[in-house]
């Protein structure tokens, strides 16, 4: 029944058995609020015999107005804790479903506006303001700002100084215009959600590869990201330049094929270790086009590949539009015995990569994933 937390299993003679009733799924909408909540339970239509259908056991059901409040007569309401955009219920402030809280902020959803002031809002607006005032094209997961712009090209950029309008367009900053709190976007394949790092999740591989090829010679930074087991994530770019992108220096680590995400970290998810299938990243004109190798104590992308990704193949997306790969092993004690191999994949180009070719399950396959 509803009353079961967690799954049990037990041993019967090799045989086991699974307690239904423990399992809640949460379907949301493309803002990422709790729509339904639905159990592992599947209710059938026949009292007796063989059933021809089945129907959810629904625990939660909410419809919202833009700004959070919950729709009176559109709710089912169960014990749940998560509802508007995936954020915490703080029933204990004003009645049931009336607030939310997350890392930054207190929310009032009858208001749509926050308890607490926002330090970093701009100079024309409310400090109290939500989501520009447009919560059915922005999210504010954490509740705090995100230091995007879009530049004089359109495209979204990140950089921690430009906290404002103000800090845009002066003699020796960045051209564009500021954006602030932004979260995510369509794009031509998937979704891009912009992390509050600078860092940007795409469900799409190709738009992935897009950003990293794209956004490198405009700004004359190396760009990197990783191939997951869903989506690319892209690295931020603020501290790169034309020949580095490692991004260690953004909290990022990687062992045993899994990457330490920090902004996992920062939002209290129980996982912050992920799979890798590969490291990407650009090496555009001027650079020499395949994988640079200097030392083993972490220079050039051959030290990078030993020491975070042995025995797996790296990634160099080059201007001479060739698609190279990198495999080490270990960083070797005496140097000249160091094992590795360049490989250049003739059959796929960057100009395949960037039209949807699907190189993360090449990749994959190469990385015995």
């Amino acid at each position: 029944g509803h009353g079961q937390q967690g799954m049990a299993a037990f041993v019967l003679d090799n045989t086991y058995e699974r307690e239904l009733g423990g399992k809640e799924y949460e379907l949301q909408d493309h803002l990422g609020n709790v729509r339904v909540v639905v159990s592992d339970i599947k209710h059938s239509d026949a009292s007796s015999g063989t059933p021809t259908d089945f129907m959810a056991d629904v625990l939660v059901m909410r419809d919202y107005y833009p700004f959070g409040m919950e729709m009176p007569g559109a709710v089912y309401q169960g014990d749940y804790r998560y509802g508007f955009q995936g954020q915490e219920r703080d029933d204990e402030v004003n009645g049931e479903g009336m607030s939310y809280t997350a890392l930054f902020w207190e929310y009032d959803l009858r208001l749509g506006r926050r308890w607490n002031i926002d330090f970093d809002s701009e100079i024309y607006e409310s400090p109290y303001l939500a989501f520009g005032s447009n919560p059915i094209g922005f999210k504010d997961l954490l509740g705090n700002k995100k230091d995007w712009y879009k530049d004089d090209q359109g495209i979204m950029q990140f950089d921690p100084t430009v906290q404002s309008s103000a800090d845009l367009n002066g003699e020796g900053e960045p051209k564009g215009v500021y954006v602030g709190n932004y979260s995510e976007e369509k794009t031509a394949n998937g979704i891009a959600y912009y992390r509050h790092d600078g860092s940007i999740y795409y469900t799409n591989q190709t738009d992935g590869y897009n950003r990293i090829w794209n956004n490198s010679e405009p700004r004359n930074r190396e760009q990197s990201g990783v191939i997951l087991n869903e989506g690319v994530l892209v690295f931020p770019d603020y501290k790169n330049n034309s020949d580095t992108g490692t991004p260690d220096v953004y909290g990022y680590s990687f062992s045993n094929g899994l990457m330490y995400d920090p902004v996992s970290k920062d939002q209290g998810k129980s996982t912050t270790q992920y799979p890798v299938v590969t490291f990407i990243h650009s090496h555009f004109a001027g650079l020499d086009p395949g994988p640079s190798y200097y030392s083993k104590y972490g220079y050039g992308d051959l030290g990078y590949a030993a020491e975070n990704f042995p025995n797996k193949t790296i990634i160099v997306l080059a201007w001479d539009n060739k698609v190279y790969g990198l495999i080490s092993g270990p960083p070797p004690d005496d140097p000249t015995k160091w094992e590795y191999q360049v490989i250049d994949y003739t059959h796929i180009s960057v100009t395949k990569l960037l039209e949807g070719y699907d190189f993360s399950t090449f990749m994959k396959k190469i990385n015995k994933f």
